[in-house]
């Protein structure tokens, strides 16, 4: 019998089966066959929750293919180490996955990830078969992170659930990790969103550790993104955010990270969400001192035990106020400083309004805030179109000692987006043709603090030509953004199928490949809208 050379690629199973006489072409086709090695049985042992999972493999010789049944969305515990039990055409084969010998019922493999195995027989007889693995969370090449409360509800964003943090990443393992948190946990997080019923939440460990290579910190967040039909509106808003960031002198702001994962609280699949950083003083994060710096929220909310309103206009209260959240510092030292920030808050308004004049403001405003900064800010929020700012809502700024005022980071896209206020409805034509903040914009009508106190800075023309220019400079580095959009969009499809079979009762009408595209053409539509304006002679 003459030596076989085979060649046995990462990731592939080969057979290799014992043969009486090699095939020639002079033998019948039917002959041949016969002596082509064969998978004739394949299943797949797992367990999801405390049950025993059986996948019987459906073998189509013809299309060379295995194909594994889809399991319900329950929690697989080893998908990663399943075992298979296999019979082939001989009972003299010997099975190798890679250099990996494989032994039926004992040998365990990744499931996460389509196989392809080979099968050669002593007389180079060969035959491959793709094993097609079965759709499921944990099988769309996203990480997947499982929250363990070992059955506790997790029912109120003021009490967390101490429970055991496992990361799995089929792409990177060096992402995996397991942190047993039992002095804190996971609650819930949000303030309408807090009530969907797919819900957002936060993350906090007993001391800081890092997720997907990000700095160590103790807390961290998954948002749900229940009303955003493509799941990557705040994705988007980040990305542009980090082209800024990129493009700015001196270092580099703080911009949130995106990692879209799957989560499982229990056995339950509660959806695709993005893994993201909690916004707070770290120095991976706002790097700021938290004991002498500031970090505020301009958030109409208005829940934090430090806080206070500034009057805008016209001064009668309510919403026309600038509600001001005291982030950093914390607790009673943030009562100590209130006082000099309602200071330093109120200074920087009387003089954007002009001691509510609202015409031109008082050019020394310049001297409270890093225009960079601001101009950036503002923009990247335009762009998105994100109605938040004029409440305002989740808009955050933040000041070093002796410094000057600074916004950001970015944080909370849901109302961008061409979104129309109900359901699922993004990217609404009447929204692209929208200037939210420009020299025109008019609070008469609208007199909410964060519409007033934004508006105020295009009515410098050092600000807005300071505007023009950073627009122009950025616009090449923004407006391939419709690039990245459909590119994150194929790489969630899998995610998005799984999401949408979750929630089937909100996202019934929902087509993925669509919402990417219209939110594509969106952005396209809306940059150049703006492009125009903002380089229109009268600005």
């Amino acid at each position: 019998m003459k030596p076989i050379l085979v060649f046995i690629l990462p990731g592939w199973l080969l057979v290799a089966c014992s043969s009486e006489r090699p095939p020639s072409p002079d033998r019948p086709l039917d002959e041949v066959s016969s002596l082509v090695p064969r998978i004739v049985r394949y299943e797949v042992h797992l367990h999801q929750g405390n049950n025993n999972l059986v996948l019987q493999g459906a073998i189509d010789h013809n299309e060379q293919r295995i194909t594994l049944p889809a399991p319900n969305q329950r929690w697989i515990r080893d998908i990663a180490e399943g075992v298979v039990t296999f019979d082939v055409t001989s009972a003299t084969c010997s099975v190798l996955v890679g250099d990996t010998p494989q032994v039926s019922g004992s040998t365990r493999n990744d499931f996460r990830q389509d196989l392809v195995y080979a099968l050669v027989n002593e007389a180079g007889d060969t035959t491959t078969y793709t094993v097609v693995t079965f759709d499921a969370p944990q099988t769309t090449g996203l990480p997947v992170v499982h929250v363990d409360t070992r059955g506790t509800a997790i029912t109120t964003k003021t009490t967390y659930v101490p429970c055991t943090i496992s990361v799995a990443d089929p792409s990177d393992p060096a992402n995996d990790r397991e942190i047993s948190v039992t002095g804190d946990g996971i609650r819930l997080r949000g303030n309408t969103t807090m009530y969907y019923d797919k819900k957002p939440y936060r993350l906090k460990l007993d001391k800081k550790g890092g997720f997907f290579g990000l700095g160590e910190a103790k807390s961290w967040v998954l948002l749900a993104n229940y009303l955003d039909p493509t799941l990557i509106t705040n994705t988007v808003a980040f990305e542009i955010g980090r082209r800024f960031a990129g493009q700015r002198q001196g270092s580099a702001p703080f911009v949130n990270s995106a990692w879209h994962v799957e989560l499982f609280i229990g056995d339950s699949y509660e959806g695709s969400y993005l893994f993201t950083e909690q916004v707070q003083v770290n120095e991976y994060r706002v790097n700021i001192d938290e004991d002498d710096d500031y970090l505020l929220e301009l958030d109409s909310y208005y829940d934090e035990d430090n806080k206070f309103r500034i009057a805008m206009y016209p001064p009668t209260g309510g919403d026309r106020d600038l509600p001001v959240n005291i982030q950093s510092p914390e607790d009673e030292a943030g009562a100590v400083a209130l006082p000099a920030i309602q200071a330093e808050m109120q200074l920087l308004v009387d003089r954007l309004t002009n001691n509510r004049a609202f015409d031109r403001p008082d050019d020394r405003y310049r001297d409270l805030i890093d225009m960079t900064s601001t101009v950036d800010f503002i923009m990247i929020n335009e762009i998105v179109g994100n109605q938040e700012l004029q409440h305002p809502k989740s808009t955050y700024m933040y000041k070093r000692k002796g410094g000057r005022w600074e916004f950001g980071p970015l944080w909370d896209f849901d109302w961008g987006f061409g979104y129309s206020g109900s359901g699922f409805s993004y990217f609404s034509s009447g929204y692209v043709n929208r200037f939210l903040f420009n020299a025109s914009t008019s609070f008469t009508g609208d007199p909410r603090a964060g519409n007033v106190f934004f508006a105020q800075f295009f009515r410098d023309p050092v600000f807005r030509a300071a505007y023009k220019a950073r627009w122009n400079e950025m616009k090449a580095h923004f407006s391939t953004i419709n690039e990245f959009i459909i590119t994150m969009g194929g790489n969630l499809a899998r995610s998005a199928a799984q999401n949408k079979t979750r929630w089937s009762q909100y996202y019934a009408t929902i087509h993925h490949a669509n919402q990417i595209a219209n939110m594509a053409s969106f952005m396209t539509n809306r940059i150049s809208y703006l492009d125009g304006k903002i380089n229109e002679a009268s600005w």
